[in-house]
């Protein structure tokens, strides 16, 4: 269960992490909820979809101190139809839910290259959202190798990739995150989900056709991480405007904005909304460093 919540972080959660703890309540009208989605696919069959509410930062919410914020009851989508539909074909798939929040479906076969369209009914209101993206495969790679630089003061961890035969509409992102956990370890899809929702702006590199030499891409990234650790990396190809949104996202430092940085606006491709819905299936990759 813990996993699935997870799903919610670049949806209904990021609402709330600016807020601080014991908010004051001030007699100012609220503004309109907006809906927020948020999505993730480990295959072609595979498909988890947060659908919530935005809530106002004028808002109060319970005092947070010391533990994770509650969130609001209102921001989460009990009631609501969602479908997955494409030009493609007459298909249309419903997702059932989950979990308060959270839709999803293991039973879905996804074209590669074709648009998809997800509609969001919620009972009594009719359609509130709506968007539009294209389903991409693993990315196909010819290098993706860690290396562990190991010195008496200190220990450094690179990681080599290439992708060959790099069209000219082509974009990608690599992320990664860092465990302890034993080579036997097997995650589920809703695990591997919610590890591709979750990553930090400083975990994420963003790659273009621009960055491509002689039609293909080489990179060496340095990785925050000890050599000890279970790395796992993510891989995927995506279409222009989700790289355009993680662009922005990386740029913010943290889920939202802090404060004190630069204002950035999130795009979207949700209707009336916000968050962003993508159909990227990455390639994952583990590799236990203290092998390197």
């Amino acid at each position: 269960m813990k996993t699935i919540r997870l799903i919610l972080a670049l949806g209904a959660i990021a609402a709330w992490l600016g807020c601080q703890p014991k908010p004051i309540d001030i007699e100012i009208e609220q503004g309109a909820p907006i809906l927020t989605i948020s999505s993730a696919t480990t295959d072609k069959n595979t498909l988890v979809v947060s659908v919530g509410y935005s809530i106002n930062s004028l808002k109060s919410l319970d005092d947070t101190t010391g533990g994770t914020p509650k969130i609001p009851a209102g921001m989460l989508l009990r009631n609501a139809v969602v479908t997955l539909s494409s030009s493609h074909n007459s298909r249309i798939d419903t997702l059932p839910l989950l979990m308060d929040g959270i839709y999803g479906s293991t039973e879905l076969d996804l074209v590669e290259n074709v648009p998809y369209t997800l509609n969001v009914f919620e009972e009594g209101k009719g359609l509130i959202g709506t968007a539009t993206t294209t389903y991409f495969d693993a990315a196909e790679l010819q290098t993706v190798l860690p290396g562990v630089k190991r010195t008496q003061a200190d220990t450094s961890v690179r990681l080599a990739l290439n992708w060959p035969r790099v069209n000219t509409d082509d974009y990608y992102f690599v992320s990664y995150f860092t465990t302890k956990q034993k080579r036997r370890y097997k995650p589920s899809p809703y695990a591997m989900a919610a590890s591709l929702a979750s990553f930090q702006p400083a975990q994420l590199f963003l790659f273009s056709a621009a960055d491509a030499r002689h039609g293909s891409i080489t990179a060496n990234l340095p990785l925050h991480c000890s050599g000890n650790d279970t790395l796992i990396v993510h891989v995927g190809k995506i279409d222009q405007a989700y790289f355009n949104y993680l662009t922005s996202y990386k740029k913010t430092g943290v889920l939202i904005n802090q404060l004190t940085g630069e204002p950035i606006n999130l795009p979207s491709n949700v209707m009336k909304g916000l968050g962003f819905f993508t159909l990227s299936v990455p390639a994952r990759y583990q590799f236990f460093l203290n092998e390197y």
